[in-house]
């Protein structure tokens, strides 16, 4: 009889211990994030693009180029910015540099950016509202400087 208490306590306290801890697949945070960057054109029109080279733009992610949007010349104003996007490509979880380049005026931008971000799904929203993966980045591209701002759910202008 005795045997069989023991056993049955043996049984029931390995059935009420927790399991090892895994991550929790779950969890948002835990996300890797699919980052499209655009680059917005604002670049000064020019009386004529004959001779003017297109303005490349190299993105890269921890010192790695991830892509580069080639921004042609422009002799009429666009509204909104021409948008040039570079294909997503994956950041894992955790803080990150995020640079673009323009190596021919040697014109760089560089953040430091802790992903996944979470932002309103249309833009600014109040703190009670429900947020969403945000997986664009834009990069403001002109003659003086480029501008990367913080990754957001939408484009739009």
């Amino acid at each position: 009889m005795r045997g069989w208490v023991v056993a049955t306590f043996v049984i029931l306290a390995m059935a009420c211990t927790p399991a090892p801890r895994t991550p929790n697949k779950a969890n948002p945070r835990l996300r890797v994030t699919p980052l499209e960057v655009i680059v917005l054109d604002d670049f000064p029109i020019e009386p004529s693009c004959r001779g003017v080279a297109p303005r490349k733009i190299h993105v890269a992610l921890d010192g790695v180029v991830k892509g580069t949007a080639v921004v042609p010349c422009r002799e009429v104003v666009a509204s909104p910015p021409p948008q040039f996007p570079i294909p997503a490509f994956e950041v894992p979880p955790g803080p990150h540099v995020v640079a673009a380049t323009e190596p021919e005026t040697e014109t760089t931008a560089v953040v430091t950016v802790t992903f996944p971000v979470f932002a309103p799904p249309l833009g600014e929203a109040e703190d009670d509202e429900v947020r969403a993966l945000a997986t664009k980045m834009p990069v403001w591209a002109s003659e003086l400087e480029l501008e990367i701002h913080a990754p957001r759910t939408t484009v739009t202008m």
